[in-house]
């Protein structure tokens, strides 16, 4: 089954550290094909880079860095952590970060927790820099089946902009750098692209492939489809009760939603004939006529009994036939293959 990605933090330090011990609060417990990467984005006036880290006092199963300019350097480390190696239950923790020296600008951390991922078996990393104005990205060779695809960038100045092939978990700038981190959880094209665009000044980025978990879940799930004989541009922003934790899900709206969990399409939705463009509040699906149809991902219902599956919540679609609406259940995600899709009536 496809990795979940859980839950995202972002900590920053003062300038003028060698150190920073940030909390984070864990989502999960163990049990669930846990991993935790820790991203660590670092503008120094010299090379200083990262000596040590530690989550919950225990050193990362793996890691990839890269470190860019020699004047002032953009500094990227990736780190992970599997279900074994780190605390058995959900709460705080403490992420421990030394560097070798004293940072000029601040240390920036940023975290993301997945579940359902394969525990080591197969791991590919990439980097690259730039030394001036750009975008940055490394290519990682990715298996046929459903994988997860992670990713940190560091800026040498404030200025950054979107991600490439990735979905932003976590960014931002500081006093005159910025850093973040983001992940794909479908990566499946052979050869994958992941970066960065928008740098101002250097840049550094780090990208790494992990497996999909093997054995399937128990839990309970939903799929919606929609599928459409529309020309014109879709703005699907569907919802439906769910989730990891059971409650609401939008796709293709962030602001001033009442769902539990806003959801991008990019990613999350497989495409025959159909593309994806904007992002935001105006993130859009344009299904092409007569053949377009598009899949959501799979959505956990839990003990829930009842989905609303809505396209015009937040923004009405400028459709001018109306979208055919199916939908299919399985008390398990792997069952989803093998159930029927339900058409369903659109008022």
């Amino acid at each position: 089954m496809a990795a979940s990605f859980e839950n995202s933090a972002r900590y920053v330090s003062a300038t003028g550290q060698s150190s920073y011990s940030p909390t984070h609060n864990l989502s999960i417990g163990s049990g669930n094909n846990r991993m935790v990467v820790v991203c660590v984005n670092l503008e120094d006036s010299g090379t200083d880079t990262v000596s040590s880290i530690t989550l919950g006092g225990n050193t990362p199963d793996g890691s990839q860095v890269v470190q860019a300019g020699t004047g002032y350097s953009a500094f990227a480390g990736l780190y992970w952590w599997y279900d074994n190696n780190l605390p058995a239950s959900s709460g705080n923790t403490t992420i421990a970060v030394t560097t070798t020296g004293t940072i000029t600008r601040e240390i920036m951390v940023h975290v993301m927790e997945f579940t359902s991922v394969d525990q080591g078996t197969t791991v590919r990393t990439c980097t690259n820099t730039i030394t001036t104005a750009g975008n940055v990205s490394c290519t990682l060779t990715v298996d046929e089946n459903d994988g997860l695809a992670v990713g940190t960038f560091t800026s040498g100045n404030t200025g950054f902009g979107l991600p490439n092939n990735l979905t932003q978990a976590q960014a931002g700038a500081v006093t005159s750098s910025a850093g973040g981190c983001g992940y794909n959880r479908t990566a499946d094209t052979p050869n994958s692209t992941l970066g960065w665009n928008g740098m101002t000044t250097r840049g550094a980025f780090v990208g790494a492939y992990f497996q999909e978990e093997v054995s399937s879940s128990s839990s309970s799930t939903s799929s919606s489809s929609s599928s459409s004989s529309s020309s014109s541009s879709e703005s699907s922003s569907s919802s439906s009760s769910s989730s990891k934790s059971p409650g609401t899900v939008t796709w293709g709206h962030v602001t001033g939603v009442e769902e539990d969990y806003t959801r991008t399409f990019l990613n999350n939705w497989s495409l025959d004939n159909a593309t994806i463009s904007g992002s935001g509040d105006d993130e859009i699906i344009t299904i092409d006529c007569p053949a377009g149809r598009v899949i959501s991902e799979a959505w956990l219902l839990g003990a829930i009994q009842s989905a609303v599956i809505d396209l015009r919540k937040y923004r009405t679609p400028t459709c001018p036939t109306q979208p055919t609406i199916n939908y299919k259940t399985a008390s398990t995600e792997a069952g989803l293959a093998d159930a029927e899709w339900v058409p369903i009536a659109c008022g």
